[in-house]
């Protein structure tokens, strides 16, 4: 990865389990399918296996830390570096603040296949947008704990899967950190990555 690339050690988080299941929704509400999980408490269990690594780390003797995450990840991220004062820098790389807004205008296959769902259990959009307003951990709640001198924001401005205007919400949360704003989509960044986005994230 990039940064084993620099010499910088690195954990990866790795979960088994599924989070989208075509059999249901991320958020199963009425669903009563084994095989769905809940996303409240996925973003809640990401954030307690992040701190568990931290402090399995600390207990190895590592002292410094960073964390990264792309997309959800930069999402599930914010939520964890509020409770990592040890990490030097917190990079989010295509995250987004009101996850409701995103799943209601995201294009992406699965979360448009959720957003259907909802419009069909509360019967029309509006209903859906205000059954998925108070989720608990969306970014937004927790950028106030989050440091913005030790925080970068890698943002795409032609994004349809995390909203582009749902990464600003995030970025203004987060009191404006530095940033650089790259004008692809979500899947697209990946071509700019020699040409800028590396030196942004490791340097």
């Amino acid at each position: 990865n990039v940064f084993a690339e620099q010499g910088i050690n690195t954990a990866i988080l790795l979960r088994k389990g599924k989070l989208v299941s075509w059999g249901g929704p991320y958020r199963p509400l009425k669903s009563e399918n084994p095989d769905v999980v809940d996303f409240e408490d996925y973003q809640y269990n990401v954030v307690k296996d992040t701190l568990n690594i931290v402090d399995y780390l600390k207990s190895q003797g590592m002292k410094e830390f960073g964390l990264m995450g792309i997309s959800l990840g930069g999402m599930q991220a914010v939520g964890a570096a509020g409770f990592v004062p040890e990490s030097k820098i917190n990079i989010l790389v295509m995250a987004g603040g009101d996850i409701s807004e995103m799943i209601m205008n995201s294009t992406e296959g699965p979360v448009d296949e959720y957003k259907q769902f909802l419009i069909k259990e509360y019967g029309d959009e509006q209903e859906a947008r205000i059954a998925m307003a108070p989720l608990e951990t969306d970014p937004l709640n927790f950028a106030r704990y989050v440091s913005t001198e030790k925080t970068r924001m890698v943002m795409t401005t032609k994004d349809t899967a995390v909203p582009t205007s749902c990464q600003w919400r995030l970025y203004d949360a987060l009191g404006k950190p530095k940033a650089l704003v790259v004008p692809c989509n979500h899947y697209t960044l990946a071509l700019y990555y020699p040409f800028g986005v590396k030196t942004f994230v490791v340097d």
